[in-house]
Protein backbone atom coordinates (compact mmCIF):
# COMPACT_ATOMS: atom_id res chain seq x y z
CA UNK A 1 0.00 0.00 0.00
CA UNK A 2 1.68 2.96 -1.34
CA UNK A 3 -0.65 4.96 -1.11
CA UNK A 4 -0.27 8.72 0.22
CA UNK A 5 -2.50 9.68 2.85
CA UNK A 6 -1.97 13.20 3.90
CA UNK A 7 1.53 15.74 2.68
CA UNK A 8 2.13 18.85 4.23
CA UNK A 9 1.31 22.15 2.57
CA UNK A 10 4.67 23.50 1.41
CA UNK A 11 5.04 26.15 3.31
CA UNK A 12 5.38 24.18 6.48
CA UNK A 13 7.79 21.75 4.40
CA UNK A 14 9.81 24.71 3.37
CA UNK A 15 9.53 26.13 7.26
CA UNK A 16 10.92 22.40 8.76
CA UNK A 17 14.29 21.89 10.13
CA UNK A 18 14.54 19.01 7.81
CA UNK A 19 14.39 20.94 5.19
CA UNK A 20 16.99 23.82 6.28
CA UNK A 21 19.05 21.04 6.78
CA UNK A 22 18.95 19.62 3.20
CA UNK A 23 18.92 22.67 1.73
CA UNK A 24 22.39 23.99 3.88
CA UNK A 25 24.00 20.16 2.49
CA UNK A 26 22.93 21.20 -0.74
CA UNK A 27 24.26 24.56 -0.77
CA UNK A 28 27.83 23.86 1.27
CA UNK A 29 28.54 20.40 -0.43
CA UNK A 30 27.42 21.34 -3.93
CA UNK A 31 24.83 17.75 -3.04
CA UNK A 32 21.33 17.97 -4.94
CA UNK A 33 18.51 15.78 -3.14
CA UNK A 34 15.08 15.66 -5.06
CA UNK A 35 13.51 13.96 -2.26
CA UNK A 36 14.02 12.24 1.09
CA UNK A 37 15.12 8.95 -0.26
CA UNK A 38 17.74 10.18 -1.75
CA UNK A 39 19.05 12.00 1.59
CA UNK A 40 18.26 8.79 3.25
CA UNK A 41 20.62 6.84 0.63
CA UNK A 42 23.34 9.59 0.55
CA UNK A 43 23.67 9.58 4.33
CA UNK A 44 24.38 5.44 4.42
CA UNK A 45 26.71 6.13 1.73
CA UNK A 46 28.64 8.91 3.41
CA UNK A 47 28.17 8.25 7.22
CA UNK A 48 30.96 10.66 8.17
CA UNK A 49 30.21 13.68 6.23
CA UNK A 50 26.47 13.22 7.28
CA UNK A 51 26.97 13.37 10.94
CA UNK A 52 29.43 15.87 10.61
CA UNK A 53 26.54 17.87 9.55
CA UNK A 54 24.34 16.85 11.69
CA UNK A 55 26.66 17.96 15.02
CA UNK A 56 27.46 21.23 13.10
CA UNK A 57 23.62 21.30 12.11
CA UNK A 58 22.54 20.67 15.74
CA UNK A 59 25.28 22.88 17.63
CA UNK A 60 25.70 20.69 19.58
CA UNK A 61 28.46 21.23 22.20
CA UNK A 62 30.97 18.82 23.53
CA UNK A 63 33.16 19.03 26.48
CA UNK A 64 36.47 18.12 24.26
CA UNK A 65 36.70 18.31 20.41
CA UNK A 66 36.36 15.49 18.55
CA UNK A 67 39.11 14.23 15.92
CA UNK A 68 37.28 11.79 14.05
CA UNK A 69 33.56 11.20 13.45
CA UNK A 70 33.85 7.33 12.80
CA UNK A 71 36.17 5.32 13.92
CA UNK A 72 36.10 1.18 12.67
CA UNK A 73 33.29 1.75 10.98
CA UNK A 74 32.89 -1.10 9.59
CA UNK A 75 32.19 -2.84 12.47
CA UNK A 76 28.41 -2.77 13.85
CA UNK A 77 28.08 -2.55 16.44
CA UNK A 78 31.61 -2.04 17.65
CA UNK A 79 32.34 1.46 15.44
CA UNK A 80 32.97 4.82 17.89
CA UNK A 81 31.74 7.98 16.91
CA UNK A 82 33.20 11.44 17.40
CA UNK A 83 36.29 9.98 19.32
Amino acid sequence: MDEILWRPPQARVDASAMFRFTRGLEQRLGLRFSDYGELHRWSIDNPEVFWEQVWRFGGIISSEPWERVLTDGDRFPGAKWFS
